[in-house]
């Protein structure tokens, strides 16, 4: 399995691939998808905005907060 991944990961990659060929889990799902350099980090300094005042976007805000607090120790600000 090690040498697999290891083989996998030397193997050039796409520069955009439809996002139905990935098993990414992300909503809502892109329409394609562009590999590129470097990694997003989430930190306490990271902020989760919501773009009006619904009642479902801020618990779906908390959802992802508590989340973050049972799994990483902390909660996005």
């Amino acid at each position: 399995i090690l040498l697999g991944a290891v083989l996998a990961s030397c193997a050039p990659k796409p520069k955009e691939v439809p996002a139905e060929q990935l098993a990414l889990k992300i909503v809502p799902k892109p329409v394609s998808v562009q590999a590129g350099e470097g990694y997003f980090e989430v930190t306490p300094e990271t902020k989760i905005y919501l773009t009006n005042e619904s009642a479902d976007l801020q618990k779906a805000a908390d959802y992802l907060q508590n989340l973050f607090a049972q799994s990483a120790g902390f909660s996005p600000a």
